[in-house]
């Protein structure tokens, strides 16, 4: 956008943004566009090609290339994918604690039901009480967590 409102032609623009050290993981992507460009493909046509630009960015592009207004059309894409990356970001900052909370849950649990339940067992059996169902329902997962306790591990 910056190069295009300087006046640089498009294939100059390519040119200077393929030799940026910032953008090396475009390069391949960039020397093909440039390649494309140079074959008389347009800019939108170019990007296009290369199957690695979404849609909604392409038919900008080729919008910009329309109207004449590629500067402002390259500037309101940066901006909107500065945006989006700003919020999927914050997203996945935000899903972070939740999921270290789940994983911590579920191995909590385990351990209730690996180490602390089993307990309870033997005390229930020890001084001869009745067991009620939700108990012996509790107890039983705690022996099938016992049986397979490694497999549940590797699982998860």
């Amino acid at each position: 956008s910056a190069l295009l409102d300087a006046g640089l032609s498009v294939d100059k623009c390519i040119i200077i943004l393929k030799d940026q050290k910032e953008l090396k993981s475009l390069k391949y992507y960039l020397n093909n566009i440039h390649s494309n460009l140079l074959k008389g493909n347009t800019l939108s046509e170019s990007f296009y090609l290369e199957n690695k630009f979404d849609d909604f960015f392409v038919y900008m592009i080729s919008t910009g290339e329309e109207t004449g207004k590629l500067a402002t059309v390259t500037k309101d894409l940066s901006n909107y994918y500065e945006k989006e990356y700003e919020i999927e970001r914050k997203l996945k900052t935000a899903l972070i604690y939740p999921f270290i909370l789940f994983i911590t849950m579920i191995f909590v649990i385990l351990f209730l039901f690996k180490f602390i339940l089993p307990t309870f067992l033997t005390l229930f059996e020890e001084n001869k009480i009745a067991i009620p169902k939700i108990t012996k329902l509790l107890l039983s997962i705690s022996n099938f967590v016992n049986k397979y306790f490694v497999f549940i591990i590797i699982f998860i």
